[in-house]
């Protein structure tokens, strides 16, 4: 009995081994996997450097482009106070002309369809027409009469020698006369060209309105202008009732207009007006000249 329960030292040598040898298959794998993931935080350490050093050399290129831009713009001559000021003023000389284009443009596709005549003015007269010789009632002395006068007049040329020669012959028509006599030497200015005028002028107070803004916003309002209009509150151009009605509107209509506006509105339109209010006094001498002839 007491043999059967004693191990023998083989077997306890046996277990020894064993045991030995699953502590090393344990130590082989445990140093196997530590092998392994420092290869692997090795691998991620060079892909990371790497990438670190290709940023560097990016960023560094990028900084001597930065230099040469800088060192090349150091070294660009600069333009002088004078240049300067020379170009502002001619971007906006040019800036005006634009808006005064764009202004008109907006003029024209706002005209209704079809724009109505403004006035049917009589052609120049040749001077075939205006002899004494075509006109029947010309008395015998050869003096000129009414109807070679108004001739004369309505021709839109100068008339001084036909209206000397009536007021020779007619002293008593002086007043009348002396009003013809204003304009004698220009001759009598037609709608048309009245009509041009007008919206010459209108045009120019438009530009001289845009030039006034030589801050930096104004300057860039001026160059979109064509393309987009930007109004304050509360502001009312005197002037957008003449716009729309210069193309369709007589002279009398025209010069009522702007006889109405105030004195501050009215103030570039003065050259204007008085040309029209002269056109209308010599019509006004005439018709009392004709109306004293008899005819």
């Amino acid at each position: 009995m007491d043999e059967l329960q004693t191990p023998s030292p083989t077997k306890q040598g046996s277990h020894w081994i064993i045991a030995a040898t699953c502590g090393a298959l344990v130590l082989l794998v445990t140093v196997g996997g530590v092998i392994a993931m420092r290869d692997r935080l090795l691998a991620e350490a060079r892909d990371e450097a790497a990438s670190q050093t290709a940023a560097r050399e990016k960023l560094a290129a990028r900084i001597d482009s930065l230099q040469s831009s800088l060192d090349a713009l150091a070294a660009a001559p600069k333009p002088d106070a004078e240049t300067l000021a020379t170009l502002d003023s001619k971007i906006t000389e040019m800036a005006a002309k634009i808006d005064a284009i764009s202004v008109r443009v907006d003029e024209l596709a706002k005209a209704p369809e079809p724009v109505a005549p403004v006035a049917v003015v009589p052609p120049p007269v040749p001077a075939a027409v205006v002899a004494p010789a075509a006109s029947p009632t010309a008395d015998v002395a050869g003096a000129p009469n009414i109807t070679t006068l108004k001739l004369a007049v309505l021709s839109g040329k100068p008339f001084a020698a036909e209206l000397a020669a009536w007021a020779k012959q007619h002293p008593e028509a002086a007043k009348q006369t002396f009003t013809l006599a204003t304009i004698a030497e220009s001759g009598l200015m037609s709608e048309a060209d009245l009509n041009r005028k007008l919206r010459a002028a209108l045009d120019d107070v438009t530009a001289s309105k845009r030039v006034d803004d030589a801050s930096m916003a104004g300057k860039l309002n001026a160059h979109l202008s064509g393309l987009i209009t930007i109004k304050k509150s509360g502001d009312v151009d005197a002037y957008d009732a003449l716009r729309n009605n210069v193309l369709r509107d007589d002279i009398a209509s025209l010069t009522l207009a702007v006889e109405a506006l105030d004195d501050e509105a009215r103030k570039p339109l003065e050259p204007w007006l008085s040309e029209a209010h002269a056109r209308r006094d010599a019509l006004d001498a005439l018709a009392k000249l004709d109306a004293g002839s008899g005819h």
